[in-house]
């Protein structure tokens, strides 16, 4: 019989039989298990009921392209054996008769009987197994003549799929189909499917009037011989999400040229990942396609990666143009962990036959990192009409179970940075996070805490040398000398400067600083910093993996912050800083929160009618006039100093109220912030100009100023320096890092090292700590995960940024003609004709209406009358959002508040308080009014630097990862755009600053604990500063120590061997005689040049050295003649002589 044998139903068979043979009832018919004789494709279906109800199931038609011609799938043969008996000879003999077609006389239904029986169950042949004797010892099968008129009428044909063989049918190879009534194997044929790829080859069907082979649908298959449409199978899509990156590079930016130091990543190679997919899915080589190129995942790009934010993923998709359906659906079950072990047709639909889809499929998952396995399927189907149609569905997503028991022999390991999500897939941890293989929940994702770093800059100090008010001279900075007309650099003793600051700004051409940086004298190095910490680490964490926060204020112009850069990572505002002074001699204190910081609430002024002070030359001296009558009597307990100008406004706020709050203070270099602190004022007599670097001092408990936790700047109360001319050198700095090691333990051991006396083996250690030297060592805890999310999360969800707050948005003024945007021009009052760039858009000082801006004698215009206009929202976005028109050069400026809340006033202008935010994503959508698949744009921060964005994906959102920035806004620019482009979306991320700066859960790491510099070892606090319990304290300006093994704080003096500038010495032989070369003053005598320590190899000046060790002076006349005369004193820069056209400088 033609069919599968598993279909088969012995007591349907048993009950028809009976029909035929009459006599003999069903219960004495007896079956034998059938036998598949040949197999059926796996996945073939019951066929198809002809059109015509009257007809039989695999008799649709004796020829193609008849209307009730149906074609059905070739479903093989197989053979069963029965057998029946009777209660007596002659009822065995007459249903014998009835069955092969001798009784026809006396049984005149038996011939409509048995060919109702061909019919249903689609005979091929009838044998009857013969035997000669009754002991049946010599039996054969005859076949019985089912085509003779006698037997069935109409004439039996054999039905399609089978062609006649003299008295029985057979069967045509499975791949092929016949008619019914075919007589030869002519008959059989089949429309071949030989595709291999979408444009190789061809997956043909057989049409359903059977006249023609048809073309199978878009990225679907069939197998040989397939009937109809509906064998047509949709591909399924399968992506793979791997870890990334996609190719070599790994982070943005090198730590030295070489690139020293993990992380290191083999590229993404196609060609062994389809070799690989090959052994998994068991399938050829060329009948994977891929699905276009690697490409970067919008929730997890490369950029995530690039700056060591976190894992990065690539997806890779491929489909499979199998040669048959059968072997697509075994492919992707085998890749999917569908397969089964045992070759089972009822309960193993995908054999693994050979038994290595398991071993196969962990060699790839491992070897590619797979954190994610997704199909895709179209739901589309033949529609079941002649002529075919295809109807289209929709997309079946279904998600790979990674972890499955089934799916590996072991449970599958996630990668470091990934941990097992609940779904069945590797989730990736959160921003600035970290794990280990393996990692079973997103507890085990551990932060990147930040740790602050503070060190003395080992140079002689920049303030003490270059700011004229107190001094110093302007133009004691590396400069080039011409001799002989070619430019010849320098270097001035100690000089700290931004690495990327002009070395000479009245010749910028001759390139930046860090071009001249030698043995760290001039400028940190960052590099070095990098290399050097990652040793001290034991290579837990590689020099690529250290992280700087890099100060916010060092592009500025502005002399007084420039001298905080010295090594650029700069000064950070942290915990409490103290001036004191010495009132009625007692010591008062006045405490700080840091550079530039100015509190909200300034209160009043102490006296109206004197309501500064010109020409006090240090904080502590300012603390001192609020203790004269003129103030004193008015209750001034606070005051702002102006470092620049040397100014000093004494005040009076209240104490008790909270007003005063380390979360309300901003930098007074911001506009904005001075706009606020000024509206906020309880008098108007100072203006937002007036404040510009600015610093706010209020009274406090002396006993607090002086523990240990705090650092007292500045103390004029201890020394009488009457002669003294310079003010607090501010010779400190804090390096702020993270350490983004590629693993958890790896982290947890750096963090061991330097939060304890782990790692003391050699001298690595302690060299770091006294070549940086290093005061205190302070560990954050400003990474944590909130509620399993990043800290560095949405500024939208930390209330930081606002979109719907248009005084947030400075962007371009619009011109709306019928919903065509182009930007409005700025036109000249005095000549229309003349233009001047585009008008911007910016709220005025009262934040309560948006201005339209223009350069002087210029207006807002657009043409044909309309009024410029401001966008400000977007109501295309489901989530509403900023929406910027960004025209051919043209910006959109986007500002950051703060998200303390507080009450001070009614005005609105209190909403808005600016803040610095260390940002570090960018999620953008945007269109171009051209169909461009990319833009290139610049983001521009408040602190002058800017981030080159390749932005992406028109049209979507997609997130930019940037290198980490502080910063108190976000310009997006367009200078090299080709089109104008409109943002309709622009979400940040990153973290209020001074979640870092002020953590509430700093910890002081014990860097004065025994051991933990080296076994053996105590670490000896730099020159100037003092054991004090777990860090090494500032001696407060002006005194100093003597180190590196002084313990105590004294005040400088001539004669005491060390040069101290301040005590104003230009020299210090450790004694006060005249005529040695240093006065008794400790001035360099006429014709005398004085040096401090030096390398003995590179004859490079030691400045640290020059803390405590004198001077040698000697006078170069002995071996020099033809002096000329040196234009700057020696110690602050260099000594120059001169002696016939050549020159001797001595730095």
């Amino acid at each position: 019989m033609a069919g599968i044998a598993s279909n088969f139903s012995a007591t349907k068979f048993k009950r028809e039989l009976s029909v035929v043979l009459r006599q003999v009832p069903a219960e004495f018919v007896f079956v034998t298990q059938p036998v598949q004789l040949v197999r059926p494709n796996v996945g073939t279906i019951v066929p198809t009921p002809p059109a015509n109800s009257s007809q039989y199931v695999g008799f649709s038609g004796t020829s193609f392209g008849t209307p009730n011609y149906v074609p059905i799938k070739n479903l093989g043969t197989f053979e069963v054996e029965f057998y029946f008996y009777g209660h007596k000879q002659l009822t065995v003999d007459w249903a014998k008769g009835n069955l092969n077609g001798n009784q026809n006389a006396l049984d005149t239904t038996a011939l409509d009987r048995r060919t109702i029986f061909l019919h249903q169950w689609q005979v091929l042949g009838i044998q009857e197994n013969i035997c000669s004797t009754v002991s049946n010892t010599s039996c054969s099968f005859q076949n019985l003549d089912i085509f003779s008129s006698t037997y069935a009428f109409p004439i039996y044909q054999c039905p399609q799929n089978s062609y006649q063989t003299g008295s029985f049918c057979t069967a045509c190879p499975v791949s092929t189909t016949a008619i019914s009534g075919s007589k030869s194997l002519t008959a059989c044929f089949k429309c071949n499917s030989n595709g291999t790829s979408p444009t190789s080859g061809i997956y043909q069907y057989l049409s359903c009037d059977g006249k023609s082979c048809l073309k199978c649908p878009p990225d679907t298959l069939s197998s040989d011989g397939a009937l109809g449409l509906s064998d047509c199978t949709p591909i399924p899509v399968i992506t793979f999400w791997l870890n990334g990156p996609i190719g070599p590079t790994y982070t943005a930016d090198n730590a030295t040229v070489q690139g020293l130091g993990r992380p290191y990543h083999r590229p993404f190679n196609r060609s062994r990942f389809q070799e690989m997919l090959t052994l998994v899915a068991n399938i050829s080589y060329d009948r994977i396609t891929f699905i276009g190129d690697a490409q970067e995942t919008s929730e997890y790009p490369e950029s995530r990666c690039a700056y060591l934010r976190g894992a990065c993923m690539f997806q890779v998709s491929v489909m499979f143009y199998a040669s048959s359906t059968e072997l697509l659906k075994n492919s992707v079950a085998r890749v999917t962990g569908k397969e089964c072990k045992k070759y089972d047709r009822v309960n193993c639909v995908y054999p693994d036959v050979n038994g290595t889809a398991q071993f196969w499929r962990s060699r790839w998952m491992y070897e590619f990192q797979v954190v994610k396995i997704f199909t895709q399927t179209r739901q589309s189907k033949a529609a079941g009409t002649c002529p075919d149609s295809w109807i289209l569905g929709s997309v079946l997503l279904e998600h790979v179970d990674l972890f499955k028991s089934s799916f590996l022999p072991v449970t599958y390991s996630c990668p470091n940075k990934y941990y097992q999500s609940s779904s069945g897939l590797c989730k990736a941890c959160p921003d600035m996070t970290t794990s280990d293989q393996g990692s079973t929940d997103i507890s085990y994702c551990i932060p990147y805490n930040s740790f602050i770093l503070t060190a003395k800059d080992p140079s002689l100090t920049y303030d003490s040398r270059t700011r004229v008010a107190v001094g110093g001279q302007s133009d004691a900075q590396p400069n080039a000398l011409t001799i002989n007309h070619n430019p010849v650099y320098y270097i001035i003793r100690g000089y700290s400067l931004h690495p990327y600051q002009v070395a000479s700004p009245s010749t910028p051409a001759l390139g930046n600083q860090i071009s001249y940086c030698q043995n760290r004298l001039n400028c940190f190095n960052e590099s070095a910093f990098r290399v050097n910490l990652s040793s001290v680490l034991q290579g837990r964490v590689a020099a690529n993996e250290i992280r700087l926060v890099k100060a916010t204020f060092c592009n500025t112009s502005d002399i007084y912050q420039q001298v905080l850069c010295g090594p650029w990572p700069g000064v950070a505002p942290y915990n409490k800083q103290c001036v004191c002074t010495n009132v009625s001699n007692s010591t008062v204190c006045y405490e700080t929160k840091g550079n530039l910081q100015l509190s909200v609430y300034i209160g009043k002024t102490a006296n109206v009618h004197s309501p500064f002070q010109s020409n006090v030359k240090t904080a502590s001296d300012c603390a001192g006039v609020l203790h004269n009558a003129e103030y004193s009597n008015f209750s001034a307990n606070a005051f702002l100093y102006n470092p620049n100008t040397l100014s000093c406004w004494p005040r009076v706020v209240d104490l008790k109220t909270g007003n005063i709050r380390s979360d309300l203070f901003c930098l007074s270099s911001s506009q904005t912030c001075r706009e606020v602190v000024v509206q906020l004022a309880d008098d108007k007599l100072l203006d937002s100009e007036m404040l510009r670097g600015t610093q706010m001092y209020w009274k406090n408990d002396t006993g607090a100023c002086r523990m240990n936790s705090s650092i007292v700047l500045e103390d004029t109360s201890l020394c009488d320096l009457r002669s003294n001319q310079n003010s607090n050198p501010l010779d400190i700095q804090y390096y702020i890092f993270t350490l983004h090691a590629d693993n958890a333990s790896n982290l947890r051991e750096a963090e061991r090292i330097l939060s304890s006396t782990a790692g003391n083996e050699n001298q690595i250690k302690e060299q770091f700590f006294t070549n940086y030297a290093v005061l205190q060592l302070l560990r954050a805890k400003d990474k944590v995960l909130v509620n399993g999310s990043s800290a560095e999360r949405s500024l939208i969800t930390a209330e930081n940024y606002d979109p719907n707050l248009p005084y947030l948005i400075e962007s371009t003024a619009v011109c709306n003609a019928s919903g065509v945007i182009v930007g409005a021009t700025c036109i000249s009052t005095s000549s229309p004709s003349k233009s001047s760039g585009y008008a911007v858009c910016v709220y005025n000082a009262s934040l309560q209406k948006i201005v339209q801006t223009c350069p002087v004698g210029y207006i807002a215009s657009c043409k044909g009358g309309l009024t410029p206009e401001c966008l400000s929202q977007n109501v295309s976005d489901d989530r509403q959002s900023s929406a910027v028109f960004l025209p051919f050069h043209s910006y959109a400026k986007f500002s950051f508040k703060s998200n303390v809340h507080f009450d001070l006033c009614q005005q609105k202008a209190c909403a808005f308080l600016p803040a610095e935010v260390l940002l570090t994503r960018l999620d953008i959508g945007w269109t171009s009014a051209a169909d461009v698949a990319y833009e290139i744009v610049l983001l521009v921060f408040s602190d002058g630097s800017s981030h080159k964005l390749n932005l992406t994906r028109p049209g979507s959102i997609f997130t930019y990862y940037i290198h980490p920035v502080v910063t108190q806004s976000v310009a997006i620019q367009t200078p090299t755009a080709q089109y104008d482009l409109f943002v309709f979306w622009m979400e940040p991320f990153g973290q209020q600053f001074s979640e870092t700066t002020q953590n509430l859960e700093m910890a002081v790491v014990d860097i004065l604990q025994k051991d933990y510099m080296a076994k053996g070892a105590n670490f000896s606090c730099p020159p100037t500063t003092y054991q004090s319990e777990k860090f090494c304290n500032m001696c407060a300006f002006p005194q100093v120590n003597f180190g590196p093994l002084g313990q105590e704080c004294v005040c400088p003096a001539c004669g005491d061997g060390a040069v101290q500038w301040q005590a104003t010495e230009q020299c210090d032989d450790h004694n006060r005689i005249n005529n040695d070369g240093c006065s008794s003053e400790c001035t360099i005598e006429v014709s005398q040049v004085c040096q401090g320590p030096k390398n003995p190899d590179t004859l490079v000046g030691i400045p640290m050295e020059s803390y405590y060790q004198k001077d040698q002076c000697n006078r170069p006349g002995a071996f020099w003649t033809n002096f000329g005369a040196a234009p700057y004193k020696p110690r602050f820069g260099l000594t120059a002589t001169f002696h016939r056209g050549s020159t001797w400088i001595i730095g």
